[in-house]
């Protein structure tokens, strides 16, 4: 962690966007301050660092994920997001199916539930898999846009995962880059 307390603020996903390779395109996946503030996507003052037992390089099950989102702000549900992709990623891949199986409890949030359950889907879809079972049916009766706005909009029907789309929830883009 950098002793640049502007560093939180700058660092949005805690994972899927790098602080090191800050920038879009071609600079790998980090997000420009330019590009947040273009699509409005969500307010640096929550951005509060994870507590220290969470953030190791530990896997986290889907599950696990679905019960930090319970009443976490955005910006902190979107760390954890991060989290459990990177980390899903460094392991290997008989480990990275087991951490998807158990179904998860509710986040409290419809919205976050399909979302948790799209994610688990993306994955698995990534890694040669089907859908985790308790995933299949998961969506929303209408669209989700997460990042709201006229930019976000257009970010999110351009770059929407089918995972994601399918299920009514609309994610502005290159939040998936890593996965």
């Amino acid at each position: 962690m950098s002793d640049d307390p502007g560093e939180e603020a700058r660092c949005v996903t805690g994972g899927l966007a790098d602080v090191e390779q800050r920038g879009r395109p071609g600079g790998g996946p980090g997000y420009s301050d330019d590009w947040l503030a273009k699509i409005g996507a969500l307010d640096p003052s929550d951005f509060v660092a994870l507590p220290a037992d969470e953030v190791d390089d530990q896997p986290m099950p889907i599950a696990k994920l679905a019960a930090h989102l319970v009443d976490a702000t955005d910006g902190v549900r979107w760390r954890y997001v991060g989290r459990c992709v990177g980390n899903y990623w460094s392991e290997p891949a008989d480990v990275r199916n087991r951490l998807l199986v158990d179904p998860p409890a509710s986040t409290g949030d419809p919205r976050w539930d399909v979302f948790v359950a799209a994610l688990a889907d993306l994955l698995s879809s990534k890694d040669g898999h089907p859908c985790p079972v308790w995933a299949e049916h998961a969506s929303l009766p209408e669209p989700w846009w997460m990042f709201d706005t006229p930019d976000g909009r257009a970010a999110a029907e351009q770059y929407t995962p089918d995972e994601f789309r399918r299920r009514g929830v609309m994610v502005s883009g290159e939040e998936f880059d890593v996965a």
